[in-house]
């Protein structure tokens, strides 16, 4: 007797033939189409028996093809050799997942409902009747697409496109360094977690990074120093390198940055950092009670400014120097964390290599790894 096994539009009858064993192979085959005229595939094979382990055996097939129903015959009516009655599968073209959003597909690296609320009040309106021409696109959209470049490094020709064309994120990005927005949202947010009084001054604490530059970042104008020093490019013993230099508190929060060329000594641009903060320190109820910093920021003219200011210097002696001042070992202990904001900066890919030819694109990079951090804490 033939048994009719029933699949999309059309039956196929089988043969009645017995199996004397209690598993047998049975091929599987999908649609890749809804309508008619889809080509049948031939997947993946299953092994169909009746104990327990193999149900769930083919239920965990199932749900990694992702099938919704599955028809499959009678292992009594598939013969143990050669091909078997063929059983089909509706698999629906994508299932929905926990990374769908709008019905797009949504990165990892995306800003979260509450970052973007904390950051929307401060976007251009998208229906200015100012600005002419072409309405603005989706600012969520674009922007998760720049810190999708920050994280992966790629290049902007890689973006994917459920971001929308790269030459557009790339656009809105330069206009945006050029405004001033970047700068504006890392002001910004500083500003309320002073207010909440997430901004630690007790110890303040600088250092500097040497950034290996790319090959693309050079080519912007010819090599000499005076372009070096404009393109904040230099050669150091790691080669063609940007030195980055940071001002943290002791919880981590970015509180100032500058780039200069990677052979540039810290301690030469320690007084640009300080005047670069953007927590305001011109009361000395707003600045800290000392700067701690390594041997590189030993110097008589660095501890002398820090002085004037009425704050405290932690920075240790060299050896071929005389200690003129106690030393606050208990304060110089949490200069780590400024060594670890560093690390947590360069896990930036855009950030740990410098590929920007122009320095305001870099810095721009910087403090958006920045503002994703600071967006944690708020």
């Amino acid at each position: 007797m033939a048994r009719t096994i029933v699949g999309r539009n059309h039956e196929r009858k089988t043969p009645s033939t017995q199996s004397s064993s209690a598993s047998v192979r049975c091929f599987i085959q999908s649609y890749r189409g809804l309508g008619r005229g889809a080509e049948p595939l031939i997947g993946r094979t299953a092994a169909i028996t009746r104990s327990p382990r193999a149900i769930l055996h083919l239920k965990t097939r199932r749900r990694r093809l992702g099938v919704h129903r599955m028809v499959l015959p009678h292992p009594r009516h598939c013969p143990v050799n050669g091909l078997s009655a063929i059983g089909h599968i509706w698999q629906p073209p994508e299932w929905p997942t926990k990374a769908t959003q709008g019905g797009s597909q949504m990165s990892r690296h995306d800003l979260t409902e509450s970052a973007w609320n904390a950051i929307q009040p401060l976007m251009p309106a998208i229906g200015s009747k100012t600005r002419r021409g072409r309405p603005w696109s989706d600012h969520r959209k674009l922007v998760n697409g720049i810190i999708w470049i920050l994280q992966t490094g790629s290049p902007w020709r890689d973006l994917p496109a459920e971001f929308g064309n790269w030459k557009t994120v790339y656009n809105r990005f330069r206009r945006w360094v050029i405004s001033g927005l970047w700068d504006q949202l890392f002001r910004r947010l500083l500003r309320v977690m002073d207010e909440l009084g997430n901004i630690d001054r007790t110890v303040w604490c600088v250092d500097g990074s040497v950034v290996r530059a790319h090959r693309a970042a050079s080519g912007m104008a010819p090599q000499s120093d005076e372009n070096d020093r404009f393109h904040a490019l230099g050669r150091s013993r790691g080669g063609y390198s940007t030195k980055l230099h940071v001002m943290t508190d002791s919880r981590g929060t970015l509180l100032a940055v500058t780039l200069t060329g990677g052979q540039k000594h810290e301690s030469q641009e320690f007084e640009n950092l300080y005047q670069n903060c953007q927590v305001s320190v011109h009361f000395h109820r707003n600045r800290p009670t000392a700067i701690a910093g390594d041997k590189g920021y030993s110097s008589k003219s660095i501890r002398k400014s820090i002085s004037r200011k009425g704050i405290q210097v932690v920075i240790p002696t060299r050896s071929n120097e005389v200690a003129v001042e106690p030393f606050d070992k208990d304060a110089y202990r949490q200069r780590n964390i400024v060594e670890r904001l560093i690390g947590w900066l360069k896990e930036s890919r855009r950030v740990a290599m410098r590929f920007d030819k122009l320095p305001d694109s870099y810095l721009a990079f910087i403090k958006i790894a920045a503002i994703r951090r600071m967006l944690k804490r708020i």
